[in-house]
């Protein structure tokens, strides 16, 4: 896990159960992935379907062979690498990392579902890198 993810005093009630810690640890973990390439990873972390460059995707494996060939833009792992994972943005719409690399949504919020985190946005990733 990256350790640059800080304790912080952000809020993200609005968005999510989960305490700023969990969110910020998970964000840190999703950044890493993202940063590696761990695009199995990744894939287990959506919300699906999904749509990457146009693409809807509907399922982990789907994914995984659709991001195999693409790799991330060297501008996006620029804003990806400056992201610290503490005071994250969020909105209605979500958490957002980097400058919108990768957008995460708790989709059991606002019921009695146990939180939980899922990447809802990835772009970034291109077949030139």
């Amino acid at each position: 896990m990256d350790d640059s993810a800080a304790s912080s005093d952000a809020d993200y009630s609005g968005v999510t159960a989960m305490s700023a810690d969990e969110v910020e640890q998970f964000a840190a973990l999703v950044k890493d992935a993202y940063l590696n390439e761990d695009w199995d990873w990744l894939a287990e972390h959506v919300r699906y379907p999904i749509t990457v460059d146009g693409e809807e995707l509907a399922d982990a494996q789907a994914l995984t062979a659709f991001l195999s060939e693409r790799h991330v833009h060297p501008s996006d792992r620029a804003a990806m690498e400056e992201e610290t994972c503490s005071g994250l943005f969020a909105n209605g719409q979500g958490i957002c990392l980097g400058s919108g690399q990768i957008w995460l949504l708790d989709p059991s919020y606002a019921s009695d579902a146990e939180p939980k985190l899922e990447i809802i946005a990835i772009s970034g990733v291109t077949k030139d890198s």
